[in-house]
């Protein structure tokens, strides 16, 4: 039977790829065993005997790699894993994990670079290398300088109206199908994802999207799936060789294609819209797009080319929904702890504001409990968990008796650090957010970095951010929240699958309307 070759525009047989799949398979049995070998005795941190995270981990890339894209549970792993290892554990062929959060200060206080397979995500066509997953420190730095003013904190309540506006809303829904279908669980997930592109668009590009309205109509256009599957698919693409990734990217088989050709798509749609963005005048909300247009590149001292700028917003748009599943938790655990939710409705309930209103990014800003409940949520369930990798100087590092050597890539894993007994005490795995309202130690205020530290902390934790206090407030003090029986321990199981989401990738809860 012949199948369509989306790439050539032909019809083939199956058989027609038997050939480019023998040279692949034999290829590879010749390869791995030279490079396992290589690995496991050669290589400079197999003579520094430092303690292995699995023998096959550290043979191939290839078991981490499968690990991360089907299980999404390698951060589990590592850290039960280190538990008995050690504080110093090899997880990768070229990888040193600490479990010491005071490691960060020097790791990430360096200019040390990221590792390099992160400047392949979220890349479409390899010429524009981008602030959020570049590698380089110094360009990084750079395109920071010109970007970072625009999403400050005090930047942030100017788009007072575009959030109230989109989380009204999601309210309005969540409303809507309580009172018509009550006792069913509403899936959050989709609809917040929908919410966070439109308030993205409205700031990087100033444009109305319109996705929510969209799903709200029945004619949703699918750019909000689109955005989610073209990130699983930067994150494919950034994990294989780049050899396999090539010959995968050719495989006629039509839902592969769709995932392959996903970037594409958005690229296709939002293009003309950042173009006709940054041509715009410049008013009193300048959005991302004329922001760069303005300015310069401080690493190369040259304007921002067009083609840059419309690399970089799109990055911003691809990455304007990761608050969905640190909200997703927030949620989880506000139902499972009642308490803990009446306190944060008592709270948020007593700034007085019309059903259905949503407080603004400054008000919310002032909620001390709304802050510790989100603090506690991101460090049981950050939304990356995993260690945040820079590649060492010419000088290594000595960590105990073990001497790590340039070019490793070291860091230290989130999920650990954020789960320490050792740091934050014997209920270290229990959700206490009262804990954020006591002084922190000085390893607690180390070991807590969500979005990261040093020279590179994330630049859009001010938007996720505002984003999680308006959005969370204002579910809590609409609603009383409970899980549908649907959602359960087991589904809400955390995967890292690029940022954290439960395994069953849907958070379903009854709202019941709180009285006004």
């Amino acid at each position: 039977m012949d199948v369509q070759a989306h790439h050539l525009g032909v019809n083939l047989s199956p058989l027609d790829f038997a050939p480019l799949l023998y040279g692949l398979i034999t290829g590879l049995i010749l390869y791995l065993p030279l490079v396992a070998l290589h690995n496991l005795t050669l290589h400079p941190l197999a003579r520094a005997r430092i303690p292995l995270y699995s023998v096959g981990s550290v043979a191939s890339a290839w078991p981490a790699t499968m690990s991360m894209l089907f299980k999404g549970k390698r951060h589990v792993e590592v850290h039960e894993r280190q538990l008995f290892v050690g504080p110093v554990m090899r997880t990768g062929a070229n990888e040193v994990v600490l479990s010491d959060p005071a490691w960060n200060r020097f790791i990430m206080g360096s200019k040390f670079s990221k590792v390099t397979n992160h400047h392949e995500v979220s890349r479409r066509d390899g010429r524009a290398a981008k602030l959020f997953f570049n590698h380089d420190h110094h360009v990084a730095a750079g395109k920071r300088k010109a970007i970072l003013p625009h999403y400050a904190a005090h930047q942030m309540p100017q788009w007072n109206p575009e959030y109230q506006e989109h989380f009204g809303k999601l309210l309005r829904l969540i409303n809507a199908v309580s009172s018509t279908k009550p006792g069913e669980g509403i899936d959050i997930m989709p609809i917040f994802r929908l919410t966070c592109i439109d308030i993205g668009g409205q700031i990087v590009m100033g444009t109305e999207l319109g996705m929510m309205d969209a799903y709200l109509q029945g004619r949703d256009r699918g750019m909000g799936e689109q955005t989610r599957i073209a990130f699983y698919r930067s994150l494919c693409a950034s994990s294989l060789p780049s050899l396999v990734w090539s010959m995968l990217e050719w495989l006629p088989v039509a839902s592969w294609q769709t995932i392959v050709q996903s970037e594409r798509v958005l690229q296709n749609y939002y293009t003309p819209l950042i173009r006709a963005a940054m041509n715009k005048p410049m008013g009193d909300r300048p959005c991302t797009a004329q922001r760069l247009r303005a300015t310069v590149d401080h690493h190369t001292r040259l304007p921002w080319t067009e083609h840059h700028i419309i690399e970089e917003c799109m990055d911003h748009i691809m990455v304007s929904p990761e608050p969905t599943g640190v909200a997703a938790y927030a949620l989880w655990l506000l139902s499972t702890h009642p308490r803990v939710q009446e306190k944060l409705a008592d709270e948020v309930r007593a700034h007085r504001l019309e059903r259905g209103e949503v407080a603004g990014v400054r008000e919310v800003a002032e909620y001390e409990y709304l802050l510790a409940v989100l603090k506690e949520t991101i460090r049981l369930y950050p939304a990356a968990p995993g260690p945040r990798l820079r590649v060492l100087g010419k000088e290594g590092m000595m960590v105990g008796e073990y001497h790590i050597p340039a070019g490793t890539a070291v860091g230290v894993q989130v999920w650990t650090a954020h789960r320490s007994v050792g740091i934050w005490g014997s209920d270290a795995a229990c959700f206490r957010p009262e804990r954020f309202l006591e002084e922190m130690t000085p390893e607690q205020t180390v070991a807590f970095s969500p979005f990261s530290s040093g020279n590179r902390p994330c630049p859009g934790q001010n938007f996720a951010s505002a984003t999680l206090r308006v959005s969370v407030s204002s579910i809590v003090r609409s609603f009383h929240l409970r899980p549908a029986p649907e959602t359960t321990v087991q589904s809400m199981e955390p995967r890292d699958w690029g940022t954290l989401i439960p395994a069953s990738g849907e958070c379903k809860w009854i709202f019941t309307p709180r009285e006004a």
